[in-house]
């Protein structure tokens, strides 16, 4: 027969033994984790004990395509075309893979998925945005939206080459914007910068190579007509959208403009009524702002 002394002897024997295995017992919890997932969770760049950082995370930025490749069998058939990789603002490299029905929009065109391989060329700039999405081999980022990368600008026409269909333009962006590169550098000094005041830099003229997309980009002589980009002559003034690019970017929309003094010349005749005809009842005719004999009717 146990005695009362013997009793509480091995009632803390139990006791102590409980209270050792009790936190192996209950690491996991919380989290799902298994012994082997613990380890990695730990080494997974997130904190101790808690999901990786960046998991099922949505992201989005401005990157530059440094290449894109079109997928294997076993990619498309898990409904992927291919990886578009790009060089983001901030210096990171990111893969994304391109599900089959992704699209990419310019102008009046949409381009499926199929077809970003020939409009994703080296040295575009998009907007992006994508996902980390768990596969059966293992995570991937996954392209969400894209969409080009658009700076507006104003200049002129330097050179067209009708062999290779590219323009050479110097330009600046307008309303005193930066080009992306430089608002990139400008944000991150004054990330940096520790409460320092930091200067932008002045937007300066460019020299670039820019091509048009059939059925996407749009050029627009000075009546607002329709025409191409090699029908535009060196020393013609324009205005309008591009997408950056090396070696050439792509035209959203571009537009001619009136030569120097022929603005002013046209701002002065809309003033002055710029001779539009007056037809009073009765017959007779002149013309608003000056005299001058009407248009002749009939025959």
């Amino acid at each position: 027969m146990l005695t009362h002394e013997t009793r509480c002897i091995r009632w803390l024997v139990c006791l102590t033994a409980a209270l050792m295995f009790w936190p192996a017992a209950s690491w996991g919890q919380g989290t799902g984790a298994t012994r082997g997932d613990r380890g990695k969770l730990r080494g997974g760049g997130g904190p101790a004990g808690g999901v990786p950082m960046g998991r099922g995370a949505s992201q989005q930025g401005v990157g530059t395509v440094l290449k894109f490749t079109a997928a294997e069998r076993q990619d498309t058939e898990e409904g992927f075309v291919g990886t578009l990789r790009l060089r983001m603002e901030d210096g990171r490299s990111v893969s994304l893979e391109v599900p089959a029905e992704a699209v990419i929009r310019l102008g009046d065109r949409e381009f499926t998925s199929e077809e970003m391989g020939e409009i994703l060329t080296s040295g575009i700039q998009l907007n992006v945005g994508w996902e980390t999405e768990k596969k059966k081999r293992g995570e991937d980022q996954v392209l969400k939206s894209a969409n080009f990368h658009i700076t507006d600008v104003v200049g002129e026409v330097t050179k067209v080459d009708a062999k290779t269909e590219v323009a050479t333009v110097r330009v600046v962006p307008t309303g005193g914007k930066l080009w992306p590169d430089q608002e990139a550098r400008y944000n991150k000094a004054k990330s940096m910068a520790q409460g320092r005041e930091v200067r932008p830099p002045k937007p300066q003229k460019r020299s670039l190579q820019i091509k048009a997309v059939d059925d996407a980009s749009a050029v627009l002589d000075i009546d607002k007509v329709a025409t191409t980009l090699l029908d535009l002559e060196p020393g013609t003034r324009i205005e309008g959208q591009i997408v950056m690019g090396k070696p050439f970017g792509l035209v959203s929309r571009l537009e001619v403009r009136p030569k120097k003094g022929e603005e002013q010349e046209a701002g002065q005749q809309a003033d002055e009524g710029g001779g539009e005809p007056i037809r009073p009842a009765g017959g007779g005719g002149g013309t608003r702002g000056g005299g001058g004999k009407p248009p002749k009717l009939g025959g």
